[in-house]
Parts: C-alpha cells; sequence; structure tokens
C-alpha cells in the first residue's frame, strides 16, 4: 500500500518510475493519517489526496513539507473534487466565521453577505473544467487564514468596483483597508514575510524607483504629504473623483510592476504568487512612506 501511494505520488509529478526517496513511503502514510483523522467523515482516498498532495507540493521538493496541515489540506482536497459534505463542512467551519474579518472593511451586513458569496463562487465552484481555487491551497499555513486572506481580498475588489463618485471616498479609505487586511493574514502573512521578505523589498523597491511623472507625484502627496483628494485635485484643476481614480490607478501601477518583478525573481506558481501579493498589497502604505521619503 504504502508503495502504491510513493508511485501515485511520483506519477502525478511527472517522476515516471524514478524511485521514491527512502521517506516518502512513511511521509505519506503519516499524512494520509492525519488527514483522515482530522475529517473522518469524508469519503476520500488515500490516493485521491495524495494525487492532490503531489500536484500542490512545490516543484523541487522531494518530501511534503514537515510542518503540513494535512487536515485542511484533507478537506481542501475533497472541496476541490466537489465533495458535499465536504462543501457543508468548509461552510460551517470556516466561511462562517468570516464576516467579521469582512466588516472591518464595510459594516454593512448585505456587504458581507455579497463578498462571501464572491468568496463562494470564486474558490468552490468549478469553471472550464478547472477546479475551484481552493485546489491551489497548499496547506502550507492554516486553511483558516488562506480563506480569510481571500475573503478580505474579495471585499476590496468589490469596493473598487463602486461608481466613480464613490471613488474618493475609497481611496481616501485605502489606509484603513490596509490595516483591517493585515490582522485578517494571520499566521500566512508571517509564514510568507519570513520566506520572502528579502525577494519582495527588493522586487518593490525597484518598482517604486521605476514609477515616475504624475502617478509618482500623486502618491507623494497623498501619502507623504497627507493631502486629502479635495486638495489634491484643487492642485492639479480636476475634479476629486479624478484625483481618487488617479491615486488608485497609480497604486496598482506599482502593485502589478512589483508583482512582474516578483514573478521574474522567484519563477513562483499563480496560486503563492497570489499570496505573496497579498502581503504586498497589506504592506503597501507602510513600504510607501518608508521610500518616498
Amino acid at each position: 500500500m504504502e508503495r502504491a501511494l510513493a508511485a501515485t505520488f511520483l506519477r502525478a509529478r511527472g517522476a515516471g518510475e524514478a524511485a521514491p526517496p527512502p521517506a516518502l513511503d512513511e511521509r505519506l502514510r503519516a499524512l494520509c493519517e492525519q488527514g483522515r483523522a482530522g475529517w473522518p467523515t469524508l469519503d476520500l482516498t488515500d490516493e485521491e489526496f495524495v494525487h492532490h498532495l503531489a500536484r500542490v507540493t512545490p516543484a523541487g521538493q522531494a518530501l511534503p513539507a514537515a510542518d503540513l496541515r494535512a487536515a485542511d489540506l484533507w478537506l481542501a482536497c475533497a472541496c476541490a473534487g466537489g465533495d458535499p459534505r465536504a462543501l457543508e463542512l468548509l461552510s460551517r467551519h470556516f466561511l462562517s466565521a468570516l464576516p467579521p474579518a469582512l466588516a472591518r472593511i464595510d459594516r454593512d451586513p448585505a456587504f458581507a453577505d455579497e463578498a462571501l458569496q464572491v468568496v463562494r463562487e470564486h474558490l468552490l465552484v468549478a469553471k472550464d473544467g478547472a477546479p475551484g481555487r481552493i485546489a491551489e491551497y497548499r496547506g502550507e499555513g492554516p486553511l483558516e487564514g488562506w480563506l480569510r486572506v481571500a475573503a478580505v481580498r474579495a471585499a476590496l475588489r468589490l469596493q473598487r468596483q463602486r461608481k466613480p463618485e464613490q471613488l474618493a471616498e475609497a481611496a481616501e479609505a485605502e489606509p484603513a483597508q490596509s490595516a483591517a487586511l493585515e490582522p485578517a493574514l494571520g499566521p500566512e502573512l508571517e509564514y510568507i514575510k519570513r520566506r520572502y521578505r528579502p525577494e519582495f523589498e527588493a522586487a518593490f523597491r525597484e518598482a517604486l524607483a521605476a514609477l515616475s511623472g504624475r502617478p509618482r507625484l500623486v502618491l507623494r502627496l497623498h501619502q507623504i504629504e497627507g493631502l486629502s483628494i479635495d486638495k489634491i485635485g484643487a492642485q492639479f484643476g480636476v475634479h476629486r473623483a479624478t484625483a481618487a481614480r488617479w491615486i488608485l490607478a497609480a497604486r496598482e501601477e506599482l502593485l502589478a510592476d512589483t508583482r512582474k518583478r516578483l514573478m521574474e525573481r522567484l519563477r513562483l506558481e499563480a496560486g503563492e504568487l497570489d499570496s505573496l501579493m497579498r502581503v504586498v498589497a497589506s504592506q503597501l502604505d507602510v513600504s510607501m512612506n518608508a521610500l518616498l521619503r
């Protein structure tokens, strides 16, 4: 049985008939036991879990991580497969705890409900033959924190989809939103900070240095000089909604360039890069304040 699991793991990683590392059999068996112990009512086989585990284990890593959250990954694997029981457990034990994090962004219960629905569709609904984004969870941090990150980011995106006349309030609220995001990130934030801090700082510094002209100026006026949207609009002779759009566009340009540079430096998979960009977004105001000075 153990050799069959090792073979499943290696085949799923494209290793063919390569000889398994000596510790692989034991490690896979232990992870399956931990996963099943966490959610004993789920109808998930060891082979299904090991195949999923092989797909989310980073390339070049011979064995699953020693601190892998096996029970969380077991549930995520079952959810990615569309198991109704797993989806119900995820909703009861995890998704039901998300509204307080969303309330830090907007206290309107209707807004939290809408954001939570977006999260459900994004994470759990298969599209074009591909599973929901929950299939990208790697078990490297608590599933609870990973889901909180997804929910908060969805809520922030919803706010940015508001009408143009609401953009001014959104831009002025950005520092508070970033402060709300950081505690919501929890353990995943700390893990990614430690692992990628040098690469993030270098990429962000380069992206900020490359930002020039009006985008750099409006960010400096807003972040460092503390000018309100109204004052920035008056300085440029434009409506406050236009000034707000400029600020949001400058932030998005900065984040996009940072993402590009990180992708070139680290060559991460999409899920891990998205997690890293959540940290970038959460640290945006602090980092800009330090470097723009």
